[in-house]
């Protein structure tokens, strides 16, 4: 339809802007999947150090909660460190919690800005800016929807913004 109605122009700039749009979405899938694995391996090996029990078990919950950016792993947390108290190891839930709040705050603030970052092209305080405004527009969903539209529109941004600087530098010499 778009090849039919549109100008040869406007359908190369669609098919253009649609290709940065999957790309930027598969790339976000693919750095968030590499992000959960990191997540849910620290917390795993972590555990597993500290003689936590279900080490493993605990490490892959809070790598499928990290999913949701920035927050799901610290809900994936707190539900492990319920477990861990319903079993009745209290002090290993409490080391646990210790270690999961070191591990996040490295995760949160240099691992996942980065990671994902990298893998979309997005500068990392661009990711968690992303984050915050998805958050307050879509709740979890609009924190998933947003990395990536975000990271979308700046490589358009940027494409746009150096095809400028060149047209200018091309006229004036």
């Amino acid at each position: 339809l778009s090849k039919g109605f549109l100008p040869k122009k406007g359908y190369r700039n669609a098919v253009h802007i649609y290709k940065v749009f999957t790309d930027t979405f598969k790339h976000y899938i693919g750095g968030t999947l590499l992000e959960c694995l990191i997540l849910g391996t620290l917390v795993g090996l972590g555990c597993t150090l500290l003689s936590i029990p279900y080490a493993i078990l605990i490490g892959f919950v809070v790598a499928i909660g990290a999913i949701v950016p920035m927050f799901g792993a610290l809900i994936s947390a707190i539900i492990c460190f319920l477990f861990l108290v319903l079993e009745g190891n209290s002090s290993a839930a409490i080391t646990f919690i210790v270690m999961f709040i070191l591990i996040q705050q490295i995760e949160g603030n240099f691992i996942y800005p980065n990671v994902v970052g990298k893998s979309i092209g997005l500068p990392p305080m661009y990711v968690i800016v992303a984050v915050t405004l998805g958050a307050s527009f879509g709740g979890i969903l609009g924190m998933i929807v947003f990395i990536p539209l975000m990271g979308s529109l700046y490589i358009l941004a940027m494409e746009s913004a150096n095809k400028r600087i060149q047209q200018k530098n091309f006229k004036s010499t």
